[in-house]
């Protein structure tokens, strides 16, 4: 998906969303104005060139490549022997596993070849993996707003305008958004009361039940049987 962030907006202002207009902006901009202090006063803590999460995920790759084969074919094009081997070109920013190109952070195959091969780590990784491009995101400043009573007053036309009316739809508003293509909801899990198992499936159709039920009408049969034939 590639939505992620409009999705993840959408749910922090779920609450702001049933307030007028100005309200909702106005709420809005005072947690975009907190968001952007309270990530930047954290951001003057780090010490490292890349962003924390992405020094963690350096140090996890090089522990995964360490025992590696890497070998150099021509000029910046070079081979890694994992599972399975694939080729990787410094040049042309490449690797044959293709995440490399997708998320412009380096996988574990370029790691590799940069520990044994380079010795600019940094020039390899995308700029917005690094502390100054974050810190750069949030150095911009929200003044604060006065309260619309104190606003200097405007001279109204000759005629007002007035909000739209609005009509009420039938039902309950709703608040879940709606998925986006190709996303599937998750399903509820429900727990079965002849199995205990939480799976999507209830005691009407527990396969596990059924098989007990099929089994113990058998042996009733097979007993029945038994006592006709002895009789």
């Amino acid at each position: 998906m590639t939505s992620n962030a409009i999705e993840s907006f959408n749910s922090w202002i779920q609450e702001s969303r049933t307030l007028p207009i100005t309200h909702m902006i106005d709420t809005i901009r005072k947690g975009i104005s907190a968001w952007f202090v309270a990530r930047r006063k954290h951001s003057q803590t780090w010490t490292g060139a890349l962003c924390p999460t992405k020094e963690e995920t350096w140090n996890l790759l090089s522990n995964i490549c360490r025992s590696w084969l890497v070998v150099e074919c021509t000029a910046g094009d070079f081979e890694v022997s994992s599972i399975p081997s694939v080729t990787v070109n410094l040049q042309s920013k490449s690797c044959s596993c293709h995440q490399w190109q997708v998320t412009g952070f380096p996988c574990a195959h370029v790691v590799a070849v940069i520990r044994r091969h380079c010795d600019s780590v940094y020039s390899h990784v995308s700029d917005c993996f690094f502390t100054t491009k974050y810190r750069e995101c949030y150095m911009h400043d929200i003044h604060p707003i006065s309260d619309t009573e104190l606003f200097e007053s405007i001279p109204t036309l000759d005629k007002p305008i007035m909000p739209p009316t609005l009509k009420r739809t039938p039902g309950r508003p709703k608040r879940k958004r709606v998925p986006s293509y190709g996303e599937f909801p998750k399903k509820k899990q429900r727990c079965c009361s002849k199995c205990g198992k939480i799976e999507n499936h209830d005691s009407v159709t527990c396969i596990l039940h059924q098989k007990q039920t099929s089994k113990t009408v058998s042996g009733e049969d097979n007993s029945r049987e038994n006592s006709e034939n002895i009789s």
